[in-house]
């Protein structure tokens, strides 16, 4: 069995990592100056001032070491090195560890692309696909991946330094608009469009997927905004597997509140 390695963005549980045989290695939340490992899970404390902190080269040069030692060849899928430093951090330690079977692909994106991507290469090893084609189709794959998502504002995004996009500073939601984001130009963070209203907000997070046989959607509360997204997506792609998911605490600090995400193979998949 491939030994499969991601960030903590991607947003897997631990019953995830035992299901799908992925080693997880952890971003940090800093809050008050004290390091928290990225989870799932809740969070009671005020998130204002929170920052992040990517996985450390020597987190992937241990995991990748362990998996080494056990003689399995590896695939590690990261975070959009356009917003975090996973990705680079990842092949330091691919080099350090000097295992010429680890291949490290960055997805373009966060959270449910990862989980798609992982979902797929167990998939095709179950079909007996060989480690050099798994690698070849994942790479090809993430570039089928549709996105998009939505936040209450800006400002989190924007303090965190993530957006790189210039118009995002330009056109930034006023009132009751609330931002749509993608990722874009080999994993650019960017501002899609501003939707006034929540029903012009659900639109935009739907119009852009295309057929998906399986979709996931993220968020941070589970509300009514949530059950509203999900209805309309099941209308509109009622054989799609639709897969709810909380988003993980450095997923939360960097965007914020009122998270709702959409991720999905197009038609192709």
């Amino acid at each position: 069995m491939i030994g499969i390695v991601t960030d903590s963005m991607s947003c897997l549980t631990e019953q995830d990592c035992i299901t799908y045989n992925v080693e997880l290695v952890r971003a940090k939340c800093i809050i008050n100056s004290k390091a928290i490992p990225d989870t799932v899970g809740e969070y009671a404390g005020a998130m204002s001032e929170a920052r992040t902190a990517p996985p450390s080269s020597a987190d992937y040069y241990k995991t990748f070491a362990k998996l080494t030692s056990e003689g399995v060849d590896i695939l590690c899928i990261t975070t959009s090195a356009k917003v975090s430093m996973s990705y680079a951090n990842a092949c330091i330690a691919a080099r350090a560890v000097g295992n010429s079977r680890i291949a490290i692909i960055d997805s373009g994106a966060t959270a449910g692309a990862l989980y798609l991507l992982i979902r797929t290469c167990r998939e095709l090893e179950e079909s007996g696909a060989g480690f050099g084609d798994i690698v070849s189709i994942i790479s090809n794959q993430k570039r089928n991946l549709n996105i998009s998502f939505s936040m209450k504002d800006l400002s989190s995004i924007i303090r965190s330094g993530k957006l790189l996009s210039p118009s995002a500073y330009i056109h930034v939601p006023i009132m009751d608009q609330r931002p749509v984001c993608t990722f874009e130009g080999g994993g650019k963070l960017v501002l899609k469009e501003t939707a006034a209203g929540s029903l012009n907000e659900l639109r935009a997070l739907v119009s852009e997927h295309h057929s998906p046989r399986r979709i996931v959607v993220h968020y941070s509360e589970s509300d009514m905004h949530l059950y509203e997204l999900t209805s309309m997506l099941r209308r509109r792609f009622p054989n799609a597997d639709i897969i709810k998911r909380k988003v993980s605490l450095t997923v939360r600090t960097t965007m914020g509140e009122g998270i709702l995400g959409v991720f999905s193979y197009g038609m192709g998949e």
